[in-house]
This record gives structure tokens, sequence and C-alpha cells, in this order.
């Protein structure tokens, strides 16, 4: 089952290092403590694992769940603490 949260919409440019170690600009347009949707100049697996840099979080590991031409949504190994 996907965990849902309160979803917030953000405009955050970030990087995202896929399961090959490359490393490429995305930008993240809506974030919760479980997941995120990103938006990424080149498609992503569904089902890789990533690590996405995000300024105010840090890098954290995330699941593709979804991916659609450039927009994917990943779902994050541990939960973030919004409240920081």
């Amino acid at each position: 089952m996907i965990k849902r949260g309160p979803r917030f919409d953000v405009a955050y440019d970030c990087s995202i290092i896929d399961g090959h170690g490359r490393e490429s600009a995305v930008r993240v347009t809506d974030i919760s403590r479980y997941g995120c949707k990103i938006v990424s100049e080149t498609p992503l697996k569904i089902g890789e694992q990533v690590v996405i840099r995000i300024a105010s979080q840090g890098e954290r590991v995330a699941k593709i769940r979804w991916s659609l031409g450039n927009d994917a949504g990943a779902a994050f190994a541990e939960p973030l603490d919004l409240t920081a």
C-alpha cells in the first residue's frame, strides 16, 4: 500500500542520482512526507531507486512509483520531517 499524506505545491530545483550514478537536474513540483512529484528532462524508470537532493531535506533515497513522459512520482524510503 502506498502511503499518502497532505501534499504541498512547491517549485524546488533539485538534483537526482539515478541507479547508474548519473546526476541530473530535476524540479520537484509537489511534496509530502512520503513522496514527491518530479519533472525531469529525461524519463525516469518505474521501480528505479534514486537519490534526490532537496535543499531543505538533504539527500533522500526514493523509489520511482510512476512515470509518464517527463513527470514521475517518487516514494521516499523514510518519511520526511516537513516541520523543520
